[in-house]
């Protein structure tokens, strides 16, 4: 619990105030639920954790492709002084490039074409052979803003 009270914003993590708030709101309503069919039988009733999930509404609009956070990813691609690592950048390669084919929002489809150029410039030789050329450049027109798929 250390960390908790700490702010992070890393590629695969953010973590804030807003986030800590949503966390305590959905554990008070999961303790209330408890006590509430707890009252309802005299036998206790298990906390069913396993299924406990934490959906942070603040982290919609944040975009996130794969296990990344693109604009903190990004950042940390195009920093000089930076020893970020990417794990599989092949596979992000492809994640960020399936999701350009079928993102509505403009300024997000921007951001990950950003974030391929970065990726390629980080690891040339690993990802040069795996995104079609073509269909990028095509993205990149300005005429170009809407995906050839909806999804």
């Amino acid at each position: 619990f250390f960390f908790f009270d700490s702010n992070f914003e890393e590629a695969t993590l953010h973590w804030n105030e807003t986030c800590r708030a949503e966390l305590r709101n959905k554990l008070r309503d999961e303790i209330s639920d408890l006590e509430m069919l707890g009252a309802r039988t005299p036998l206790s009733v298990p906390w069913d954790w396993i299924n406990f999930e934490v959906h942070y509404d603040c982290l919609d609009t944040v975009l996130k492709v794969g296990p990344y956070f693109v604009k903190t990813t990004l950042d940390r691609l195009k920093s000089p002084i930076s020893d970020f690592e990417i794990e599989d950048p092949g596979e992000w390669m492809m994640q960020l490039y399936h999701r350009c084919i079928v993102e509505d929002n403009v300024e997000w489809k921007q951001l990950i074409l950003e974030a391929l150029e970065a990726l390629m410039r980080y690891c040339a030789q690993e990802t040069m052979s795996m995104v079609p050329m073509d269909y990028l450049v095509w993205l990149l027109t300005p005429a170009h803003d809407i995906p050839l798929l909806r999804h």
